[in-house]
């Protein structure tokens, strides 16, 4: 964790202050939120995004995104649950001085996959699904900002859908730097 605060660090000083500009990323930490099996079994790790920013309407813009989660699940003494969601989605931004309130649709692309610290790996699993997300930004500095966003992703598994396993609500918090 602390390699990585240097590298953001880093990041910063190298890159200009721009704040117009079209790509950022972002840091994040998905607090999982609901009575489903997300809330209840995953321990919420990592949260990391790209956007990129294609359209300018006034005071809107327009772009597409890429997040990546990372959740744990310790199953037994030696075995965990390791979760990987990935979120392209299209948004609308708009632009409000510091502040940017957003909103995104996409589709969810689901894997989790059991291992055991004896270094076999069980069974994978795979769903996907859409996803809604409304979340805002405030800029902290021209190019540094925090953000936080609520994400809705409901899953299919093999064209089925469970409310338990299938609602996936998250809320997301964390830094972001525009290039």
């Amino acid at each position: 964790m602390k390699n990585l605060s240097i590298i953001i660090l880093m990041l910063c000083g190298t890159f200009g202050f721009a704040q117009d500009t079209k790509l950022s990323v972002t840091l994040g930490y998905p607090i999982s939120l609901g009575d489903n099996t997300y809330n209840r079994n995953f321990n919420d790790i990592v949260d990391l995004g790209v956007q990129y920013r294609f359209a300018a309407l006034k005071d809107v813009q327009v772009g597409t995104s890429l997040n990546f989660n990372y959740l744990r699940w310790p199953v037994a003494d030696n075995e965990t649950q390791n979760n990987y969601l990935v979120q392209p989605r299209v948004f609308g931004e708009l632009l409000l001085k510091n502040f940017r309130p957003q909103l995104g649709i996409g589709y969810s692309f689901n894997s989790t996959v059991e291992s055991s610290e004896l270094g076999s790996d069980g069974d994978k699993i795979t769903s996907n699904g859409i996803n809604i997300s409304v979340g805002a930004s405030y800029d902290v500095l021209k190019s540094l900002f925090v953000h936080a966003s609520y994400n809705y992703t409901r899953l299919s598994f093999d064209g089925e859908t469970n409310d338990f396993f299938s609602n996936v609500n998250q809320l997301q918090i964390g830094l972001g730097y525009r290039f």
